[in-house]
């Protein structure tokens, strides 16, 4: 059943990178003081790396920050899932232009394959990766 689950989900979505995906951090791994909630993605220590759209959908929440996700671009889609792409160095031109403008991003669809940001060490990480839940 889980197997059926995951070529489904594997064929409506697809990778937030365009190299091959190299795990920093797992899903529900130890950390401290909880588990971590998503996974992370090695960037080979390269900050400025394209994020991508893994798949059709809206963008539903920005945040800034030092802490926790740093910058990070959530995106919910038309089937129910929400992605976060966090710990990102830059937004995209589209996303800086909706902030600047003090409006919601989330008015216009995005697609798969559109760039959100670039990948860094932003919010509470020790490393240049991608944190992706």
């Amino acid at each position: 059943m889980l197997g059926l689950f995951l070529s489904i989900l594997l064929s409506i979505y697809h990778p937030p990178v365009s190299y091959d995906i190299s795990l920093a951090g797992n899903f529900g791994e130890p950390r401290p003081h909880h588990f971590h909630g998503g996974i992370d993605i090695k960037t080979d220590g390269v900050e400025g790396k394209a994020i991508y759209a893994i798949g059709d959908g809206y963008v539903s929440r920005v945040t800034m920050g030092l802490y926790g996700f740093g910058n990070a671009v959530y995106v919910t889609h038309p089937e129910g899932y929400t992605s976060v792409y966090c710990h990102l160095k830059a937004f995209s031109p589209r996303i800086k232009a909706a902030l600047r403008r003090a409006r919601s991003v989330d008015s216009a669809q995005w697609q798969h394959g559109e760039q959100y940001g670039t990948a860094s060490a932003s919010g509470n990480t020790r490393h240049r990766d991608l944190g992706y839940a």
